[in-house]
């Protein structure tokens, strides 16, 4: 009441004292337009203007007007351009953070203009062709842009972690310092979510040196909270990365908080997620929510606790007074199918008080594989497919346990059967940082890089025989030679040149199988090498012969 008051009186004022500047009239636009409440009053403002609207009425009542209503806003800016006013970078930004589906049709109108390589239209169109998905899109926008500033970049790489693409997302933040921009919590916390999504350690290490030359580590939560998340994703969850800069943060919220408990849960380790939980509940202003239990109940679930698994899902409600969802209970199922009690965990389902979704249906299918229950594996893939049928990864893991089954027959029918629906069976990518470098895979014979093809595929093959000496069973089905984690392991030893007790970091946006499993454990014990992968379950910590996950995934 107290704005509406004010610009009301504003409005009077210029009334009474017969004003007539523009700029006066334009600036009351933008204080009507701040407030849905007064929108109605700025478009009679609008309509009533003693002079004929110029660039800046006109970008005013289109700015203010396309949050509120953007088909409204779209509306103004037509008439703008009847009137035969061109318009400038903040009308066209306006519009494009509300009508993104017309990025580029009003991508042209801004070259016409010569506005698409300024900074602000520049970084608006950066974001629009984001949110379409489009990363070549602004990419090619970002390019052509002259100078740019802290947003450009910022919204660059914001847009390319958004479209899934985080090695160009690290490729121009590197841009960015080199160039001496000023970096902000946008371009920090979205390069280290790029990082994050690679789990590159040492890219990480570099964007956290930088914040710390800048001063935003530990001045800000937004930071700090993205590098205690990115940390436990690259793997270094303990006093060397994660816990590290967690305990030294001067300020914490309840994403902070999760994002820790989060890191102890994806390696299954439950000791440290459960020292953080009774650390939070001594904390002031603080107060766990669903995905503090998430994160704990997968702590437990991951390490194969099942009886401490349903008792804080008990406890959640009882104690907490946090109602489970469906999200919980797909954390006991886990710890149940991953220690063998397959068929317990698939009876759970029934019981539970919600309809099962297809995370439940793909963790049991998983747990077939890992356990080799082909015939349960065909009953839960049924039902995998009725809910989604071009659930490409259920065609991967049913194929992979009928490879692993030892009928190589079965297996390359359900590849038939996916080509037959137009998927491709080449879902498995592995990435790998070699030298501060991030190197993808796809599972395949026929690898891509011509240069280092043969010597990878020899490369994993000599290991293949070294380790049948130490052990190792392999499988007679070629396909499971070139799973993507083979070739990135691959590749990391050939070209990394490991010195004495690196370690080879790996993340594959699959499960791991239990072929690639079996095989990288031996590795580990012929190279004496700790290879560290993040699988989309779980964190493997393979180190001389053993598995941090003791066989449970």
């Amino acid at each position: 009441m107290a704005w509406h008051n004010f610009v009301t009186v504003s409005h009077v004022h210029l009334i009474k004292t017969l004003a007539r500047n523009p700029s006066l009239y334009n600036n009351l636009l933008t204080l009507y337009s701040g407030n849905p409440s007064t929108l109605p009053s700025a478009l009679k403002l609008f309509d009533r203007l003693p002079f004929s609207p110029t660039v800046a009425s006109w970008t005013s009542i289109i700015s203010s007007t396309s949050s509120h209503s953007p088909l409204l806003s779209f509306q103004f800016f037509l008439s703008m351009l009847r009137s035969s006013t061109f318009p400038n970078q903040r009308a066209i930004a306006s519009l494009l953070s509300h009508h993104h589906f017309l990025t580029p049709q009003l991508h042209s109108l801004s070259l016409k203009l010569s506005q698409s390589n300024l900074p602000f239209a520049g970084s608006a169109l950066i974001a629009a062709y984001a949110k379409c998905g489009n990363g070549e899109g602004a990419l090619k926008v970002f390019d052509r842009i002259q100078i740019k500033d802290d947003v450009c970049y910022g919204a660059a790489i914001t847009g390319l972690v958004r479209c899934k693409n985080p090695v160009y997302a690290l490729k121009v933040f590197a841009c960015m310092r080199d160039a001496g921009v000023y970096s902000n919590e946008v371009s920090v916390s979205s390069a280290l979510r790029a990082a994050a999504e690679l789990s590159a350690l040492e890219q990480t290490r570099m964007i956290h040196g930088h914040t710390i030359v800048n001063g935003l580590e530990r001045s800000s939560v937004v930071i700090g909270t993205a590098l205690v998340s990115t940390y436990g994703k690259a793997g270094e969850v303990g006093d060397n990365g994660a816990r590290k800069v967690f305990d030294s943060m001067l300020a914490m919220n309840i994403f902070t908080w999760n994002s820790m408990i989060a890191g102890y849960g994806q390696h299954g380790d439950w000791r440290g997620a459960s020292e953080v939980f009774d650390l939070m509940q001594c904390a002031n202003n603080v107060k766990c929510d669903d995905f503090t239990f998430l994160f704990l109940l997968t702590s437990f679930s991951n390490a194969g606790l099942v009886v401490e698994t349903q008792i804080w899902l008990n406890k959640m409600e009882s104690q907490f007074g946090v109602k489970p969802n469906i999200k919980h209970h797909t954390c006991l199922i886990g710890a149940m199918a991953r220690t063998g009690e397959v068929e317990a965990a698939l009876l759970l389902t029934t019981s539970m008080p919600f309809e099962p979704d297809e995370t439940i249906w793909r963790t049991l299918l998983t747990a077939c594989v890992s356990h080799r229950k082909t015939e349960m594996g065909r009953v839960v893939f049924e039902r995998l497919v009725e809910l989604n049928p071009l659930d490409k990864s259920a065609y991967l893991m049913l194929s992979n346990l009928h490879a692993i089954a030892g009928e190589p027959d079965e297996a390359t029918g359900i590849k038939k059967s996916m080509k037959n629906l137009n998927m491709k069976g080449d879902g498995g990518r592995s990435w790998v940082e070699v030298q501060g470098e991030v190197h993808m895979f796809t599972a395949s014979e026929n690898l891509q890089d011509g240069g280092h093809k043969c010597e990878i595929m020899a490369k994993v093959v000599e290991l293949m025989e070294r380790i049948k000496r130490l052990g190792y069973v392999g499988s007679e089905d070629r396909k499971l030679w070139y799973h993507s984690e083979k070739l990135a392991v691959g590749f990391g030893l050939l070209i990394g040149e490991l010195p004495t007790g690196k370690t080879l970091r790996v993340v594959n946006n699959l499960r791991i199988c239990p072929d690639c499993h079996e095989y990288l454990r031996h590795v580990s014990l012929l190279v004496e090498r700790r290879i560290v992968v993040r699988d989309v379950n779980r964190f493997h910590i393979f180190d001389h012969g053993r598995c941090s996950c003791n066989g449970i995934w």
